[in-house]
């Protein structure tokens, strides 16, 4: 079993595990978006997402499929009126909840590079396994398909699980 806590003194890089629609990193994958947009109007992690920084890791949950598809790293975040958004427009793709917004509207957005799928995608059982040992009971019950942040730690122990599981399935 892992330990709980954190015994460095070194606050741990937030990363996040956000909720995507699997046609959203069909077309990431083409390569012609980097900018990840969020419902306008909305707090994501009531407005938590601040908090990432440039190289902070995102896994992302496409609900749709139940399980971890993909990650990129953080270049910017920031929350964007309809007219500052123009401009990212043409780099992001509307899915699901999260559509453009329209005048008179803001939504808060990720610019991001790194961008790779996982050969091995983690499912939702998964996942929870690596919450309830990572995080306890109360953190494997939380929903998946809302926006989480989450430290370093856990996403480095994710992507090692994955990479273990595909090691062995070869």
């Amino acid at each position: 079993m892992v330990q709980r806590g954190s015994s460095t003194s070194k606050p741990e890089k937030p990363g996040a595990i956000l909720p995507i629609l699997s046609r959203w990193y069909e077309r990431a994958k083409l390569g012609s978006i980097n900018v990840f947009n969020f419902p306008p109007n909305k707090h994501p992690a009531r407005d938590r997402i601040r908090k990432l920084t440039k190289g902070s890791t995102c896994l992302l949950f496409a609900y749709d499929e139940r399980r971890l598809v993909c990650e990129f790293k953080v270049n910017k975040v920031q929350r964007l009126l309809w007219k500052e958004f123009q401009n990212a427009k043409e780099r992001a793709f509307p899915s699901g909840e999260a559509r453009f917004p329209k005048p008179n509207e803001w939504c808060w957005i990720i610019e991001f590079t790194d961008f790779r799928v996982y050969e091995r995608p983690l499912d939702e059982e998964e996942v929870r396994k690596v919450f309830l040992e990572v995080l306890g009971k109360s953190a494997s019950m939380r929903p998946l398909h809302f926006t989480q942040i989450v430290d370093e730690r856990l996403i480095d122990i994710i992507k090692t699980i994955m990479l273990i599981l595909q090691l062995i399935e070869v």
